[in-house]
């Protein structure tokens, strides 16, 4: 029995959202180009403060993105593949990868982004690492109770993921 109704088609998109933020060049002193007062400094500080909240609220929306469409192509319109393969595995009582074939599942990797061990996405940033992890351990844990590391990360992942995230965030920035 389903717990809750899950929603597929409903995307949450903020891809288009620009995080607007102000010059704060007098928050720093090697970027001050005045003498900078206490009161200056105190402004300069909270707006760079505030700056970084509206970099952290877009990451929670981005995380929260990750959730709500997480496994979309087990829901969507592929569902009956996706059935159809998980019926016949009990059936046959197959508990190899052999499902790793079926053409839902190869649609599932190129469609969802947090399939890091298996196919890295182009442009791979820490969201797609973070639902990773929430996958494998959410995944494990809801169906043995337990959880074995069973794969390694490669590093130079991690490192472009790092790099890309901030690609992203400072493609999101705009200075008015």
């Amino acid at each position: 029995m389903w717990k809750k109704k899950i929603v597929a088609d409903k995307k949450y998109n903020i891809d288009n959202e620009k995080l607007i933020i102000e010059e704060s060049k007098s928050a720093d002193s090697r970027s001050a180009e005045n003498i900078i007062t206490k009161e200056q400094l105190m402004e300069s500080n909270h707006q760079h403060i505030n700056d970084v909240k509206l970099a952290m609220n877009y990451f929670a929306d981005r995380i929260r993105q990750c959730g709500e469409n997480h496994d979309f192509t087990k829901v969507d319109e592929n569902f009956k593949d996706f059935y159809d393969s998980f019926h016949r595995s009990q059936v046959e009582k197959d508990k190899s990868d052999n499902f790793k074939e079926e053409k839902w599942f190869k649609n599932h990797l190129n469609s969802e982004r947090h399939h890091i061990e298996a196919q890295e996405p182009e442009n791979v940033n820490l969201f797609d690492v973070l639902e990773h992890i929430a996958d494998i351990c959410m995944a494990a844990m809801g169906r043995t109770g337990k959880f074995e590391r069973k794969e390694e990360i490669n590093p130079d992942l991690l490192v472009r993921a790092y790099n890309n995230t901030i690609d992203l965030l400072l493609s999101k920035i705009e200075i008015k």
